[in-house]
């Protein structure tokens, strides 16, 4: 009997064992098969570019293309250098990084759920068979793999991913003091002050028995150790550092579409169904039922902490769509760290049914829709080639002049005269030439220039120019033709 009951044990370890494999598995052929394709602009390539000068410098203090860049935290790509200095440089080792940090992502998630709906749903459960508490509780990962975020975010190098770590493993760990300190370290490290959101919801916890002396210090800890690079920063960076993180790249995003980031009020309710399609009819339906049974229970609830908690857990995306919804910067991926919690919904709502033939039909066609879903997506994938930007940086690359000026083409010259006009630049938006994949691939600093008038009266001063092919007429250029693409041509001078 004893050997009966290790085995079926063995057995069920083995269903979370076997679900988190295929992921690992899926996610690394995926990385194999984009292990060719250059890093993407404009995110992708600009957070390798710093992580790069970030070890060749040897400085935790962050630049790109040779100048100051304060707009995130260091964390990811001082793990991204680390990353470069075992490895070496590459696309395949880059993007690894990210799936390491999203399997982790996932494992948090399976914890955070299987904690969630215990707390929530003992009776329930225990009336189900092992196998089955099993899968209930890996239905949130199966979701979540499947959400279109989820399978951008996982293939390119991002920070979106250790932030929605970090909120997951707050959640999971708020009764430890140093877990939580951890996880709001790399959520701040990574993403600036939105590592402190899950943070927010402790003060529904706060009781007249919490203030004491060591709660009080505890506090501090959480709230000003993850922001020790912030003081840095700002002690050596001074009202540059406030100006370039704070107010363009936080404060700004809320209060205007910032280089033509566009988005009418439905554009993150559309982001989301297009996501969960389906599934977010159950979502739906379990905020409702958590609203009711938050109301419902208002009285027993203030005495049982643990079970509030777990509560705050379930409707913490909420407020932070809301704050999406009215924020004036529209961009896909702030959706990313609210999509894993919001697929604990799917399992609260089935554990409702009484019905065990329908719950369990459900639960059929969830799991497969999302095998077949993520099979297809990870094994299946035709990757796309190079750009041709990338083509010439990676020519220019072997020459051995050492800067580059670079003429951007009339497209980029009046994206800049919209953004001026409209007051919608921020003093970063042009240090990328709209191309900032060039910079990493070109292996050179890198000058662009928006205007064509300047542009002639410094080209001389550069031992190697790139123009686009039609702005020629106009630049006269006493050099040697070499790099060469359809759009594009650089002249050694």
């Amino acid at each position: 009997m004893k050997n009966l009951i290790i085995k079926t044990h063995n057995y069920l370890a083995m269903i979370p064992v076997l679900t988190f494999l295929l992921l690992a598995t899926g996610l690394i052929v995926r990385n194999f098969l984009l292990a060719h394709v250059p890093f993407y602009d404009w995110d992708e390539a600009i957070y390798t570019q710093v992580a790069s000068e970030m070890l060749h410098h040897h400085s935790i203090i962050t630049t790109y293309n040779g100048a100051l860049w304060l707009e995130k935290p260091p964390l990811v790509f001082a793990l991204l250098a680390t990353v470069f200095a075992v490895f070496g440089e590459s696309e395949f080792w880059a993007r690894f990084l990210i799936v390491i940090a999203t399997l982790f992502l996932l494992y948090l998630l399976y914890r955070l759920a299987k904690k969630t709906l215990n707390h929530l749903y003992p009776t329930q459960l225990h009336k189900l068979r092992a196998w089955q508490r099993e899968i209930i509780y890996l239905l949130p990962i199966f979701v979540t793999a499947t959400t279109t975020q989820f399978l951008d975010r996982s293939a390119l190098v991002n920070v979106d991913v250790f932030l929605a770590v970090s909120w997951l493993g707050y959640f999971l760990f708020q009764d430890s003091f140093w877990k939580k300190l951890i996880f709001l370290f790399v959520g701040v490290m990574s993403k600036s002050l939105l590592g402190f959101y899950p943070f927010l919801f402790e003060l529904f916890l706060i009781r007249k028995s919490s203030f004491t002396k060591q709660n009080v210090w505890k506090t501090i800890a959480l709230l000003c150790v993850p922001l020790i690079w912030h003081l840095f920063a700002y002690t050596k960076f001074g009202s540059l550092f406030i100006q370039v993180h704070f107010l363009d790249h936080m404060l700004r995003r809320l209060t205007d579409p910032i280089e033509l980031h566009f988005g009418n009020k439905y554009f993150f309710a559309d982001l989301l169904w297009q996501n969960f399609t389906v599934f977010l009819l159950i979502i739906g339906v379990g905020a409702a039922f958590v609203l009711f049974d938050l109301v419902k229970r208002n009285t027993k609830l203030l005495k049982d902490r643990t079970r509030l908690w777990d509560y705050l857990v379930l409707l913490s995306p909420l407020p932070f769509l809301v704050l999406l919804t009215f924020g004036k910067s529209k961009l896909s991926w702030y959706l990313f760290p609210v999509l894993p919690i919001l697929s604990l919904f799917i399992p609260y709502v089935l554990l409702k049914i009484k019905y065990k033939v329908l719950q369990q039909g459900v639960i059929f066609l969830i799991v497969g829709f999302s095998l077949y879903q993520f099979s297809s997506q990870m094994f299946f994938i035709k990757p796309s080639g190079s750009s041709e930007k990338v083509v010439l940086a990676n020519c220019l690359s072997k020459l051995p002049q050492k800067k580059i000026a670079f003429l951007v083409d009339e497209d980029e010259r009046k994206i800049q005269n919209v953004l001026e006009a409209s007051h919608l630049a921020i003093s970063t938006s042009f240090n990328y030439g709209g191309t900032p994949s060039f910079v990493y691939y070109a292996k050179k600093p890198v000058h662009f220039y928006y205007s064509i008038q300047k542009f002639n009266a410094e080209k001389a001063a550069y031992p190697l120019v790139v123009i686009a092919k039609k702005d020629l007429p106009t630049i006269q250029v006493s050099g040697v033709q070499n790099c060469v693409t359809q759009t594009w041509v650089s002249f050694v001078q």
